[in-house]
């Protein structure tokens, strides 16, 4: 079985278009990651008031800057790496959710493939943090089956294949990155990472943005 990249990135879907899962550090309950200054590792802007804002327009018009959302990826090395190997995952509280294919997103949200095997369910209108948290945590609640660290890891001993991966663009720099998003699934151990100005860098595994 394999998962293949076969469209320029990033995308919008009002369905999933394949089985994907998503890890929860410290429990069931969705908890997105606000932006703080000089921060490298963070789920979703906020402004003043805590809200968050939909990024559709400035996907359509090809100047997406991520993260805006909750990760989601298929069972790919790069999943199995962070489950496995990441300190965060040390915790034996984590959950994951698995999504399937075909499954119909809540009102509120969309599905949002940004690059290579990551995809991410966004706001799809401005709402406030914490009623985004609560509208992922009762989307994977209501449409998911849940897992335990361990039960993952038996109920799929092995990641599948990703195909095609070498089209994969940053949406900054459309065509330079193709060689480090080849890596990044070929080599788990590593990831791209993204600096302070918004361009995708190839750097040292320090886990995704969850």
């Amino acid at each position: 079985m394999s998962f293949r990249v076969t469209t320029r990135l990033p995308v919008i879907h009002t369905s999933f278009p394949t089985k994907l899962f998503r890890v929860n550090v410290d429990g069931p309950n969705v908890a997105l990651q606000p932006w703080k200054f000089a921060s490298a590792l963070y789920d979703i802007r906020v402004d003043e008031n805590g809200m968050v804002f939909p990024k559709t327009r400035a996907i359509e018009a090809g100047r997406y800057i991520g993260p805006n959302g909750a990760v989601m990826r298929p069972n790919t090395p790069m999943l199995h790496a962070v489950l496995t190997k990441h300190w965060m995952y040390k915790k034996k509280d984590a959950v994951i959710y698995e999504i399937e294919q075909g499954t119909e997103l809540a009102e509120g949200l969309i599905l949002v493939h940004e690059r290579s095997d990551v995809f991410s369910l966004q706001p799809d209108a401005p709402m406030q943090l914490s009623e985004l948290n609560k509208l992922l945590t009762d989307f994977l609640q209501s449409n998911g089956k849940s897992y335990t660290k361990q039960e993952f890891l038996e109920a799929y001993p092995r990641p599948i294949k990703v195909e095609g991966a070498h089209i994969v663009r940053s949406i900054i720099n459309p065509g330079h990155n193709n060689h480090a998003a080849k890596l990044s699934v070929e080599h788990p151990k590593t990831r791209w990472r993204g600096d302070f100005e918004g361009r995708y860098a190839f750097g040292g595994f320090k886990g995704p943005k969850f």
